[in-house]
């Protein structure tokens, strides 16, 4: 049985260890949007951009929305480091989406990494109207990147 849990990826991870993470203007970062049929996780085997399940409807484009980044932040009460993204939306759309990828679209060894798993708790559907897709706050506590 397909299920989507929501994390930061191992691709992610492998980014960071390779010093490849860049959340600065020479990276694209992307949201794409899946099915309930859709398999993701954060330990999932697959840490790059894959179409199997993707949505496909009126007002989706493969490969999703590009997302713009929050500029990086620092605490030391509490003690993090985060980084978050702009909301986003999909207009005069008719698809049905049950959570989404968030991946590096460009980066040095052209690998689309995934860097987030979203799991919207149910399919959101939409018939002819627009979905959005809200990010919590920029900040260490809400964040929806944070390494503590």
């Amino acid at each position: 049985m397909a299920s989507i849990v929501q994390g930061l990826t191992t691709g992610l991870k492998y980014l960071t260890l390779t010093g490849e993470l860049n959340f600065g203007v020479t990276q694209t970062y992307k949201i794409a949007l899946y099915t309930n049929a859709a398999d993701l996780s954060p330990g999932s085997t697959d840490t790059v951009y894959s179409t199997t399940n993707e949505v496909v409807g009126a007002g989706y484009t493969a490969g999703g929305n590009n997302l713009v980044v929050s500029d990086p932040g620092f605490s030391f009460d509490p003690v993090v480091g985060w980084v978050n993204f702009g909301n986003t939306s999909w207009a005069a759309s008719t698809f049905t989406a049950r959570g989404a990828v968030i991946y590096r679209a460009t980066g040095g060894n052209g690998l689309q990494y995934t860097v987030a798993i979203l799991d919207f708790g149910g399919d959101k559907t939409v018939n002819n109207e627009t979905l959005n897709i809200e990010f919590p706050g920029n900040n260490a506590t809400e964040a929806l990147i944070r390494f503590e």
